[in-house]
């Protein structure tokens, strides 16, 4: 997480920034990385951010996802590249000179002070006018909805409206980009989930610029226009949440965003945009005609063997469609998701057990009973293998 020893240092101040937002600003990282001794936190890491475009980093601790924050907030400086807003190259400049707003997890809000108090503080502390700091502070209580707790002390909020009041104050000050460090971590589920929806809202509403760090894939994938997957102080991938939930790259990412068959193959025939298989144990597994979805690093030849991905939910159980690759096997288990019956179904074929997602409105299928498993070769995703791994914070 990001830490400071001061709770408003986040909240970077433009003194001559109107009420409104400014104009989305671009962020760029070109090259950065950063060790700490022998330890190599992030190497060689790039990121083009678009302007009003909201970046989702995730990853598993240590992945370096929060070096990466406290990079781009000044809190940390890079041993090599570049780091730009606007154009404009900060890296060197200390937080409050590069025109950031923060997010912290645990909101860092001042209990002493009333909501609007907390909101104008970053003003005041700058010198802004008290009329001009009262117009602004009433835009933003507006804008997060909170227009009559204006005078409420923080320890009378609840966890959400705490979190809209750190966000009001860190857009106050009309920020460049804003930095969002776990934001809704703090929230239980239910408010979580809300809240996903309500800050995604906020940010395309305001068309500000944003970066934030989550360990959390849901999160993630609802919330922003592009998910960077890092690991190992690497991007692994980055696009759409569409683009890397369905077409992932590695294994890695194909299993950190939900749950994902993976399955051996072996090549039958290879052509630029397709793959002729063989799916299972080698010698005898059952052909298959796979879509390429990205550019392999290396063409696969005759013979080479690989893995392919498949998410549970394209998986079917009876109701086959033309072209669909059969197996047969056995339901060892089965969960009730309240939407969803999570299956576990043996395949003594592939010799794995494959997790398959289907809706509950369909009969239940119980442990012990013979099954058919469906999968349409569009959904089948070949897979590059893991890139080389190194340390990272």
């Amino acid at each position: 997480m990001l830490q400071s020893a001061n709770p408003l240092s986040g909240a970077t101040i433009n003194t001559e920034a109107s009420a409104a937002p400014s104009h989305a600003q671009p962020l760029s990282l070109d090259g950065i990385s950063k060790r700490f001794g022998a330890f190599t936190a992030l190497e060689q890491l790039s990121l083009e951010v678009r302007a009003g475009e909201l970046v989702a980093l995730l990853g598993p601790s240590g992945c370096g996802k929060t070096t990466t924050l406290r990079l781009i907030a000044g809190f940390e400086f890079p041993d090599t590249g570049a780091i730009r807003i606007a154009g404009r190259d900060v890296t060197a400049l200390p937080p409050n000179k590069r025109g950031l707003g923060m997010v912290f997890q645990n909101y860092s809000l001042f209990p002493h002070l009333t909501v609007a108090e907390n909101i104008a503080f970053g003003l005041r502390m700058t010198g802004v006018p008290k009329r001009q700091r009262g117009e602004r502070v009433a835009h933003m209580l507006d804008t997060i909805r909170l227009p009559a707790f204006a005078d409420r002390r923080i320890a009378q909020m609840s966890g959400g409206q705490q979190q809209r009041v750190a966000l009001a104050r860190a857009l106050v000050t009309n920020p460049s980009v804003l930095l969002l460090d776990e934001p809704l971590g703090a929230l239980d589920k239910n408010l979580r989930e809300n809240m996903q929806f309500e800050l995604k809202s906020l940010q395309t509403r305001l068309g500000i610029t944003s970066v934030m760090v989550t360990h959390d894939q849901e999160e993630a994938l609802t919330m922003s226009d592009r998910v960077v997957v890092m690991n190992h102080g690497r991007i692994l991938q980055a696009g759409t949440p569409n683009e890397v939930y369905n077409r992932p790259r590695t294994r890695f990412v194909a299993e950190f965003l939900g749950a994902a068959n993976i399955l051996p193959f072996s090549v039958l025939h290879g052509e630029a945009n397709w793959l002729e298989v063989a799916i299972g144990k080698t010698g005898t597994g059952t052909p298959a005609r796979c879509r390429v979805a990205h550019a392999l690093r290396h063409a696969p030849s005759m013979g080479a063997e690989g893995s392919l991905a498949v998410r549970p939910e394209k998986l079917r159980l009876g109701e086959p469609q033309p072209d669909d690759i059969r197996f047969e096997g056995v339901v060892a288990a089965r969960v009730f998701r309240g939407s969803q019956h999570a299956y576990r179904v043996e395949v003594a074929a592939l010799g794995q057990t494959l997790a398959v997602y289907q809706q509950a409105t369909a009969a239940a299928l119980e442990p012990g009973v013979a099954a058919s498993v469906f999968i349409s070769p569009d959904d089948l995703v070949v897979l590059e293998p893991e890139p080389h791994q190194g340390a990272a914070r």
